[in-house]
């Protein structure tokens, strides 16, 4: 490759080195993909598939807060609070969805709840929040009426 100038390859190069960087955190992101959890139609088996074989236990600790009644089930905001120190995931489940995984969060040792996403609901159901602190694995249900779907219904 042939360059005009100086300043030409100075750009070339740093663009391809920040290319590379760029596209090693995508490739190990996508290794970490839960496809399966994120197939799995019903909550238990999105738990098992996300969480391989855990048995969250109820907790006081955990609030999900979102409106009793989403009048419009393709925005449905929903906050995900913990008390629970060492918090390390949360993850949204919805029992009515096509696919029961709504989201995933992965949190690092310096960063804290609460987790807020707005979601699509099918029809009216049962929220489920999984949260994993200090290596247990915790969660809580909230039911929400829906008057209008937001996944095609």
């Amino acid at each position: 490759m042939h360059f005009k100038t100086r300043r030409q390859a100075v750009q070339i190069t740093v663009g391809s080195i920040a290319m590379g960087l760029l596209a090693m955190p995508a490739a190990r992101a996508q290794t970490a993909w839960p496809k399966d959890a994120f197939d799995a139609k019903a909550v238990k088996d999105a738990i098992d598939a996300l969480y391989k074989g855990s048995n969250p236990s109820r907790s006081d600790a955990i609030t999900i807060l979102a409106p009793e009644l989403a009048e419009n089930g393709g925005v449905v905001p929903v906050t995900v609070q913990t008390t629970l120190p060492n918090l390390e995931s949360v993850a949204l489940f919805a029992d009515a969805n096509p696919r029961a995984l709504v989201a995933r969060m992965d949190f690092t040792p310096r960063s804290q709840a609460p987790l807020t996403v707005r979601m699509k609901l099918a029809q009216s159901q049962n929220l489920v929040a999984v949260v994993k602190a200090g290596g247990q694995y915790y969660m809580a249900t909230r039911p929400i009426k829906v008057s209008i779907g937001g996944c095609g219904g």
